[in-house]
């Protein structure tokens, strides 16, 4: 199966994934990796069938409006050093599993380097309140 790792945050309220996503790419993370955007469609429930477009065909705009305030939303963003990973957000908490170009401690170990990521992350975590932040590796 291989190594997964995943930072789970719980929102201390219901928010709206659609603000979630705006308040990640305003905080510094993006949606264009290597040219594409990935997404999963808010018509999706529960079959995380991620989709790609080339970014400049992809219209976030669009893609924010097509969701209700209540859908769960599915992106791919990445931080400007393009690591990063699936966004997977709900209205009471978000998962970010930790795929794309992954930091580990050290070059000998396959630890990961989350306190990288909660930094990362530390922009948007100060835009909202947050009940709880849970860090998984699994091997």
């Amino acid at each position: 199966m291989g190594l997964q790792a995943s930072i789970d945050i719980q929102f201390s309220q219901d928010l709206s994934p659609k603000d979630i996503v705006i308040k990640l790419i305003n905080s510094g993370w993006k949606i264009d990796f290597e040219g594409c955007v990935t997404f999963i469609m808010p018509t999706d429930i529960d079959d995380y069938d991620w989709k790609t477009l080339k970014y400049s065909d992809f219209k976030l705009e669009e893609f924010i409006n097509f969701h209700s305030d209540e859908n769960n939303l599915g992106i791919v963003l990445v931080s400007s050093n393009n690591i990063g990973g699936e966004f997977l957000i709900y209205s009471g908490w978000m998962s970010f599993s930790l795929s794309i170009n992954r930091v580990y401690l050290s070059s000998d170990t396959k630890i990961v380097d989350f306190s990288f990521y909660l930094e990362k992350l530390r922009p948007f975590t100060k835009m909202i309140k947050v009940s709880s932040i849970q860090c998984e590796l699994t091997y």
